[in-house]
């Protein structure tokens, strides 16, 4: 990874939201803390634009000129996320409504409007060109923000609420599909119309499917509806993209998103296309992230930039305390450290934190804030000032250096949207129920990712996520020795295709029951793609409704179950005698099937035993770290292998030890201080 401009390091910072006479000191302290970037703008549209035709830029004037006399640059937020009140009023239409009809909240939720609408549309690019014709020139400028987290909504997984299903979502819905099936008789094949005789006579027919995510609905017609969310909201971002490079082809623009929240987001690998920066919104203290979850969402994220295209920048960083929703825990020194240093461990090439100053007024009261409420600084405003200077040197450093990979992770969007579709929402009812059981539904497939990370994690190789459409791109290659596949339930016949010759080639795979049993339609195979990979008859799938023993290794599986007859390569069985386990050759490699939901099951410590009979399938390699469990390891190589930099992050707040040895040689040891990163060099 070659390095062609400074490490972007800062915060967001907002001069709207403040008195004029406080921006000087405000931007001094800023800088005064090693940041080169400030981010602000992203929803201030209805304080820019205080009417159709009135633009008011003076608190944005100032704020550009301290800031450039303090040569900090701007990353200047054109978010058309949330409309002003004057537009909403005016133009009621452009209000998106959920599948019962009911319209947003004209203020208050984000977006309060469809992104679907042709008149939105055309006052957002009134308002994009105002902004930026007016400051593409300011030599404060260095990039541009779109939107503002467009994957909202739907957050909330505990109710059956949806959005947009107003008529120019609709209509673009029709569109979509007619472009995708082209023939009528294609899409009710595809949807499976003639289930309760369901049939569309005419594209015209087609409407937004209402019943949400459970409740009867249709599963089919579902999946292409969260299919048709994504690509709409990259539609959308395109065109917003498209319409600042008329004006402006300098700088650099992009977006903000987020995971880890909740699996209704759209699909990220979709969304991203097309977008010089993908920024990540990161609060880990809010959701509950351990060390080991945020290294697996860091390079979640670094996989879905590589597959757009984009740069990794940490966007939003929590800076402190969350207000309104996830967990209020304090956000320590230390963890200001851990997480700045992790980040650009994992591959970000920006952070931002949100945000300067906790807000006194709105939804975000008191939320969030680096320095106090009374403007006062705080132990996290130093840990900044500390871990910038760190950062950027080892920024510096791994220029040239990539991140070294054996492992890759598959993520099949369309297998977790399919699991959630038929549990939905958990809701009052016996637990052993599909709807009361989490383990199959909502949180299966983020599970199985989960547990697949854990598999590789620690051992200074951070594995490479790979996409469902990736799999089914010639350009991809898989060049890592070990694919791990986690819910493998909606497979199309050309990405298990690639599955396949990557395993013939040389390369194993280890994966998990229901391989392939939905084709990328959610139809159900009579013959699941599980038959064709490891020549087995099978025999049927259940679901268990209690834990089941596995034989040896002392692991117990619970989740979904393949019930499949085999008499060669049965590694470990369960304790009825089905097999468990399956090891098969094909052609120069290796495939290792589990016969149950098996990646989940590693979230679990009581099946440590198969943890380690797993790992115990990858790769050795010449360099091996061993010691403190605090210390984070992640390996960066020049092309050839022949330059070897790890970077170490000892996580917790004593001093840590680990031993690192190469090709076996005699061990030496590191010693790290409390929250203290360091690059070795090999």
């Amino acid at each position: 990874m070659t390095r062609n401009q400074e490490f972007i390091f800062g915060m967001t910072f907002y001069p709207d939201k403040w008195p004029r006479k406080y921006l000087a000191g405000a931007f001094s302290l800023i800088a005064e803390a090693g940041a080169n970037t400030v981010r602000f703008g992203e929803m201030s549209w209805g304080n820019i634009q205080t009417s159709e035709e009135n633009f008011d830029f003076e608190i944005f004037d100032e704020a550009l000129k301290i800031a450039a006399n303090l040569k900090l640059k701007i990353v200047f937020g054109v978010g058309t996320a949330y409309a002003p009140q004057w537009l909403i009023k005016k133009y009621p239409a452009v209000r998106a409504c959920d599948q019962d009809g009911i319209l947003t909240p004209e203020y208050g939720p984000r977006p309060n409007i469809c992104r679907d609408s042709d008149l939105y549309l055309k006052l957002s690019k009134k308002y994009l060109k105002a902004v930026i014709t007016k400051y593409k020139d300011h030599p404060a400028i260095c990039s541009w923000q779109i939107d503002n987290e467009p994957t909202y909504p739907p957050l909330d997984a505990t109710e059956n609420k949806d959005f947009c299903h107003c008529e120019h979502t609709l209509n673009q819905f029709i569109e979509w599909a007619r472009k995708k099936y082209k023939i009528l008789d294609q899409l009710n094949e595809a949807w499976g119309t003639s289930f309760w005789g369901s049939r569309f006579g005419s594209f015209n027919q087609i409407s937004t499917p209402k019943c949400g995510f459970w409740n009867g609905g249709n599963p089919h017609i579902y999946l292409d509806w969260f299919r048709f969310k994504s690509d709409r909201l990259n539609d959308w971002l395109k065109t917003l993209y498209q319409e600042v490079k008329k004006i402006d082809t300098e700088h650099t623009i992009g977006t903000n998103n987020f995971i880890s929240i909740c699996n209704r987001v759209p699909d990220h690998e979709r969304v991203a296309q097309g977008m010089d920066w993908y920024g990540w919104d990161v609060y880990p203290k809010g959701t509950d992230n351990t060390v080991e979850s945020l290294a697996e969402n860091a390079d979640i994220w670094r996989g879905i930039c590589e597959a757009a295209g984009s740069k990794f920048i940490v966007a939003e960083m929590q800076g402190g305390p969350n207000i309104r929703w996830g967990s209020p825990a304090s956000v320590s020194y230390g963890e200001i450290i851990s997480w700045t240093h992790q980040s650009v461990a994992h591959g970000a090439e920006g952070i931002l934190y949100h945000v300067f100053r906790p807000a006194l007024i709105g939804s975000e009261t008191g939320g969030f804030g680096i320095i106090a409420q009374d403007g006062s600084p705080t132990d996290r405003l130093k840990a900044i000032k500390r871990v910038g200077k760190e950062v950027k040197d080892n920024y510096a450093a791994l220029d040239g250096y990539s991140i070294k990979s054996d492992i890759a992770i598959v993520y099949l969007k369309g297998s977790e949207i399919e699991t959630y579709q038929e549990e939905g929402p958990q809701r009052s009812v016996p637990s052993h129920w599909f709807s009361g059981r989490g383990d199959i539904g909502l949180f299966h497939s983020l599970n199985s990712i989960a547990g697949a990370y854990r598999v590789g994690y620690g051992r200074g190789l951070s594995p490479r996520f790979i996409f469902e459409g990736q799999l089914e791109r010639a350009d991809v290659k898989i060049e890592e020795e070990v694919m791990l596949l986690p819910n493998p339930y909606v497979m199309s016949e050309k990405a298990f295709e690639k599955i396949y010759n990557f395993v013939k080639a040389g390369g194993t795979l280890i994966t998990e029951a229901r391989f392939g049993a939905k084709n990328e339609n959610a139809h159900l195979r009579e013959i699941p793609l599980l038959s064709a990979l490891i020549e087995a008859r099978f025999v049927g799938s259940e679901i268990l409704t209690a834990p089941v023993k596995l034989n040896k290794l002392g692991a117990e599986a619970t989740g979904f179950r393949d019930i499949v007859a085999a008499k060669k390569g049965v590694t470990f069985k369960f304790a009825d005698g089905h097999p468990a386990i399956i090891e098969k050759k094909l052609g120069r490699g290796k495939v290792i099937f589990a016969g149950y939901s098996m990646f989940q099951s590693l979230l679990k410590w009581e099946n440590h035993k198969l943890l380690a009979y797993l790992q115990r399938q990858l790769p050795a390699h010449k360099i091996s770290v061993k010691g403190s469990e605090a210390v984070e390891c992640v390996r960066w190589e020049k092309p050839g292998g022949k330059d070897v930099i790890l970077y170490l992050i000892n996580h917790s707040d004593s001093s840590a030890k680990v031993q690192i040895a190469i090709q076996r040689k005699s061990a030496k040891s590191v010693t790290l201080q409390a929250r203290e990163a360091k690059l070795l060099k090999i």
